[in-house]
C-alpha cells in the first residue's frame, strides 16, 4: 500500500529521528552555515535518508510525497522540473506567492546559495563545465581567481556541447560583454561573433583570454559533445553527463579533479560527476555563490535535479 504523509509530519518524524541518536556520524545533519557547500551537508546520505532541512522546503512548499527518496524524487519531478525542451532561463515561476525570505532561508541551509572554495592547492584537472557564454566566462574568471591563490591545475579541460547559442541571451551584445570581464590578449572583433554553438564559444573565449603565471603553462583541452538523439528521434543539446562520458572516451589518467561550476548547480554536478567518473577519481565540485537575480524556478529545478541524481548515484554505489 501507497501511503501518502502530510509534509509536516513526516517533518516532525524526521526531526525526532535525527534528535534520537546521541552519537554524531556523517550520516547525520548539522545546521548549515555561511559557506558550507552542499557536499559537507549532504541532501541525501548513504542510508538514502533526506535531510530534515529538505522537509521543511517541501512542507513550506506543500508537496505532498510518501517520505522515501523514491517518493521525494517522484514528487520533486512533478512539481519542481521545467518542462522539456525549457532552458532555465525561459521557466516560469509558479511559486512567487510563497514566503521569499522564510524560502531563501532554507535554500540557503540546502546549500544552493553561497560559494564552496576549494580545500586544496593541487589538482590534476579543473575541469570546467559548459553553459550559457555569460556562465563560462565567469566560471572561467573563478578559475583566473583561484591561480591567484596558487591553486593551479595540470590540465583544464573545457567540457561543452553543440548547443545552440541562444539569441536571446547570447547575442553579439551579450558574448562581448561576457568576454570583457576577462583579461584579454586583444579586443573581440565582429568576425569573431560569427559563432553559433556553445563548444565554438568556448573555443572563442581560449583564444582571447590572456593567462598569466603558471596558467600559462597548463595544456587546455576543449571536449565537444554533439547533440543528442533521444529513442523518439528528437534531438537534444547534451547534458552534463553527456559531455563527462564524452571526455572518458579519451581514457584520462585518474587524479585529483577540481570541477568549476557556480551555484546553485554545484551540489547537482558534483552528483553527475560522482556517478559517472569512476571511482578511482577525487572529485571536488566548487564555484561561486548564486546570482542575487536567481529566481525560486530556478532553485526548485536545480533541487528537483540534484534529487534524481543522488538517487541515481546511490543506486550505482549499489550496485
Amino acid at each position: 500500500m501507497n501511503l501518502q504523509f502530510s509534509p509536516k509530519i513526516l517533518l516532525a518524524v524526521s526531526l525526532l529521528t535525527s534528535l534520537s541518536s546521541c552519537s554524531i556520524t556523517t550520516d547525520h545533519y548539522s545546521e548549515a552555515t555561511e559557506d558550507i557547500s552542499p557536499i559537507h551537508q549532504p541532501l541525501v546520505n548513504e542510508n538514502r535518508q533526506v535531510s530534515p532541512v529538505l522537509l521543511e522546503l517541501l512542507n513550506e512548499l506543500h508537496v505532498e510525497h510518501t517520505g522515501n527518496l523514491e517518493g521525494i524524487v517522484a514528487a520533486t519531478q512533478k512539481k519542481f522540473l521545467r518542462p522539456a525542451g525549457k532552458e532555465r532561463w525561459e521557466i516560469v515561476d509558479i511559486y512567487k506567492d510563497a514566503h521569499p525570505e522564510k524560502i531563501r532561508s532554507i535554500i540557503e541551509k540546502i546549500g544552493l546559495i553561497h560559494q564552496h572554495a576549494p580545500e586544496q592547492k593541487e589538482y590534476a584537472y579543473a575541469l570546467l563545465l559548459g553553459a550559457t557564454v555569460q556562465r563560462m566566462t565567469d566560471r572561467l574568471l573563478y578559475l583566473l581567481e583561484l591561480s591567484q591563490k596558487n591553486i593551479i591545475p595540470e590540465k583544464i579541460i573545457v567540457l561543452v556541447g553543440a548547443r545552440p547559442l541562444d539569441p536571446n541571451i547570447e547575442n553579439s551584445s551579450a558574448i562581448i560583454t561576457a568576454l570583457n570581464k576577462l583579461p584579454l590578449k586583444n579586443a573581440v572583433v565582429e568576425k569573431d561573433l560569427e559563432i553559433k554553438t556553445e563548444a565554438q564559444a568556448a573555443r572563442l573565449i581560449f583564444e582571447k583570454v590572456a593567462l598569466s603565471g603558471q596558467l600559462k603553462k597548463t595544456t587546455i583541452s576543449i571536449v565537444e559533445t554533439p547533440m543528442q538523439q533521444k529513442n523518439d528521434g528528437s534531438i537534444v543539446r547534451p547534458t552534463t553527463a553527456d559531455t563527462i562520458n564524452q571526455w572518458l572516451k579519451e581514457n584520462p589518467t585518474p587524479g585529483k579533479v577540481l570541477a568549476i561550476s557556480n551555484q546553485p548547480f554545484i551540489g547537482y554536478q558534483n552528483a553527475v560527476l560522482q556517478t559517472h567518473l569512476p571511482k578511482s577519481f577525487i572529485i571536488e565540485t566548487v564555484g561561486e555563490r548564486a546570482d542575487e537575480k536567481t529566481t525560486l524556478a530556478v532553485y526548485l529545478d536545480n533541487l528537483a535535479r540534484w534529487l534524481y541524481q543522488e538517487e541515481k548515484r546511490l543506486a550505482t554505489d549499489n550496485n
